[in-house]
């Protein structure tokens, strides 16, 4: 092990992070004890079971490979120290459920954890109805993890998960066939009054099931920040001829409190509209509801309770409310492009397109995505995401194009009802990261 220092730079509004700590190596093939160096590296598993040499502000690095099955994580961080479970630079590390096991791709069961870079799939074909990740310990992170293809949810965090954060996240293709795994969200999620969840600038796509469900009939779905995130197409690859909600919080008894929705999008195309819908409060209602700055393209928009705040938001092809202080399109030309850069990897950034008239291509300004002049780059399709690179190369300053016709989607590894067809030429969501190469 080494002595390593990690900063974190966060968004000009938040501040920074950095802690000095010992970082352990994990590898395929790795053992369980020794020194776990990158010469001697453990295994996941024994890595993940809080080894006696791991303390708070450490940093376990998991090299390329795939590592199949389940795995369980106890470790302990603390606050402002946690422990670290990252992707090294420049490899790719696949989690891997190819046997099918009745079980999450990563269990966190510890506390201030962070997870960072990894992938997780499930390649198996048993119909087990588990999240890709299960929170259940306070201040875990999920950071830039690419969740897919879990028969189950892609992510699953409830009230035991207190001051968790999933950041960045790339979930897709969560959700099965069947009546159970229809029921397979993107994320599903509570969360008790007075702790905040705050879930943040992830991309979820094609859900079998609901995009991102908040929902309970004896907790809490309370004090949710929801933020940057882009959901779109949910249901369609379960249900064929119809969609299904993208955001949905709400419960047939309790009401959902104090939960904050900004600058969120939600898309779906003009055809098939039916199912296409966006739900805040259901039965039971909201209370104390902001929902400011997002953009919803297609579906209904369904809001119930006690006065909620919905002004600065962005509505097309949308029915179902009509309140003032927002903005309706009726034939919307040209452009609207969004870049957010990613508050923990400079150089990183989501970036969101509505091509209205349906050019070619479409130039985009990268210039607060902490780029340096000389970097090089590459910018990934978020329905294509094994694919290659859309475009690349090395940053001059200037903008980059991005192609909006020609695109192709990733297939499910289970059989959906239809083929996922990509959103472009209307519209595209993209992952921008600096590289090393």
């Amino acid at each position: 092990m080494s002595r390593w220092l990690l900063v974190v730079l966060l968004m000009p509004a938040m501040a920074s992070v950095a802690w000095c700590g010992d970082s352990f190596h994990i590898a395929p093939g790795g053992v369980i004890g020794g020194p776990g160096t990158r010469a001697h590296p453990w295994s996941l598993t024994y890595a993940l079971s809080h080894p006696p040499p791991v303390r708070p502000g450490d940093t376990l690095w998991v090299h390329g490979g795939t590592y199949v099955g389940v795995f369980t994580s106890t470790l302990r961080g603390a606050a402002g120290s946690p422990v670290v479970v990252r992707q090294f630079p420049g490899e790719r590390a696949i989690l891997d459920n190819a046997e099918g096991i009745d079980g999450f791709g990563i269990y966190a069961r510890g506390s201030y954890t962070w997870f960072w870079g990894l992938e997780i799939r499930n390649s198996g074909t048993a119909p087990y109805n588990d999240a890709g990740v299960s929170m259940d310990g306070p201040g875990e992170k999920l950071i830039n993890l690419v969740i897919h293809d879990h028969p189950g949810s892609g992510v699953t965090s409830y009230s035991a998960a207190a001051d968790a954060e999933i950041y960045g996240c790339l979930i897709y293709f969560n959700g099965g066939q069947s009546q159970i795994q229809g029921k397979g969200y993107g994320i599903y999620t509570q969360n008790d009054a007075g702790r905040v969840k705050a879930f943040k600038e992830n991309i979820i796509p094609y859900s079998w099931g609901f995009g991102i469900h908040a929902y309970t009939e004896g907790n809490r779905i309370d004090n949710f920040l929801w933020e940057g995130n882009v959901v779109y197409n949910s249901g369609v690859l379960w249900r064929g001829v119809q969609f299904e909600r993208n955001f949905f919080i709400g419960s047939t008894t309790v009401v959902a409190d104090a939960n904050t929705y900004r600058e969120n999008h939600s898309y779906y195309p003009a055809s098939p509209s039916a199912g296409a819908r966006n739900t805040f409060g259901y039965f039971a209602g909201t209370s104390n509801l902001v929902v400011t700055g997002n953009w919803f393209v297609g579906g209904v928009f369904d809001v119930s309770g006690t006065e909620p705040a919905i002004t600065g938001n962005t509505f097309y092809r949308t029915s179902g409310f009509d309140g003032g202080g927002n903005t309706y399109l009726r034939s919307p030309s040209g452009t609207n492009v969004f870049v957010r850069p990613n508050a923990y990897e400079p150089g990183r950034a989501n970036i969101i397109i509505y091509n209205w008239s349906r050019a070619a291509t479409v130039d985009v300004n990268v210039a607060g995505a902490g780029l340096q002049v000389g970097d090089r780059y590459e910018v990934r399709d978020a329905l294509n995401w094994p694919g290659l690179p859309v475009a690349s190369g090395q940053y001059n300053g200037s903008t980059i194009a991005i192609p909006m016709t020609g695109l192709f989607t990733a297939m499910p590894y289970r059989a959906p009802k239809i083929r996922p067809e990509h959103t472009a030429p209307e519209f595209g969501v993209f992952i921008l990261q600096r590289t090393t190469e």
